[in-house]
């Protein structure tokens, strides 16, 4: 109801004003006009008598927009009505950051080349920087009078993530460095490891040492019958048994064949 206003028969003609309401559509006035809602109502010169009109509205819609704020991923916008209580989407967007394992002429352990540290989605901020206002799915009304709002995705620590064994033949694993050769040490297997930017990592190894028996089969042999050696490279020179009745044709890895 707009506020009265007085008239005589000679007063000037009188145009209702066009009302607003916060995220509502006006439908027009009804009253002395009638029943039926019209947008324009003016009261001519030469009337007379007290009159009374009513603004009528539609149930108001607005549009809710979904910001990742730093995350990644789609989601469509919401149709809300003003004075009607509705869930809000579920979040879909998601917030990671990369790390990357580079064996260097390893094998993993499991067999994944990347693992993602993803953050915690808290809920939805009115604006980038700001509180957590809303949670996922919270049932809410009239989140604005207009006719849109963006909310933006709040997000929190990243997650830690556990790093990876890795294997290679003849080497032993010496944990995740920054760099190939060199560079900071992260971890080794199952360590705890929180990224704070995509990062690749990379495995360091040690080459193993072996220690190599030398059995004369029945000849004998002068000095040691052990030798330490490092894994491919070449075992340098080898002890030369002797044997009463036997030539010595060289060392094999079986006592009958072997290479």
């Amino acid at each position: 109801m707009v506020a009265p206003e007085t008239y005589n028969a000679e007063s000037d003609p009188i145009d209702l004003p066009t009302p607003t309401r916060g995220g509502k559509e006006f439908l027009g006035w009804t009253g002395s006009n009638g029943n039926s809602p019209q947008l324009l109502v003016s009261i001519s010169t030469g009337s007379v008598g007290d009159r009374e009109y009513c603004a009528n509205w539609n149930v108001g819609r607005y549009v809710v927009h979904f910001d990742p704020n730093g995350g990644v991923g789609l989601m469509d916008d919401q149709i809300m009505l003003q004075d009607t209580y509705q869930k809000l989407s579920q979040n879909l967007f998601t917030n990671s950051i990369e790390v990357t394992f580079n064996v260097n002429d390893g094998t993993p352990s499991p067999a994944e080349s990347s693992v993602a540290s993803y953050r915690e989605f808290q809920g939805w901020a009115e604006s980038p920087e700001g509180d957590k206002v809303y949670g996922n799915t919270q049932n809410v009304r009239n989140l604005t009078d207009g006719s849109e709002i963006t909310l933006y995705a709040k997000w929190g620590s990243l997650a830690p993530i556990y790093l990876l064994n890795a294997t290679r033949k003849g080497y032993t694993f010496n944990n995740w460095h920054t760099e190939a050769d060199g560079g900071t040490e992260i971890g080794g297997d199952a360590f705890a490891y929180t990224p704070t930017e995509p990062i690749t990592l990379y495995a360091h190894w040690i080459v193993n040492n072996y220690i190599v028996t030398f059995d004369p089969t029945r000849g004998t042999l002068s000095g040691e019958n052990t030798k330490e050696v490092t894994f491919d490279q070449p075992y340098g020179e080898m002890p030369t048994p002797t044997h009463e009745e036997y030539a010595f044709v060289g060392w094999f890895t079986s006592s009958d064949g072997g290479d």
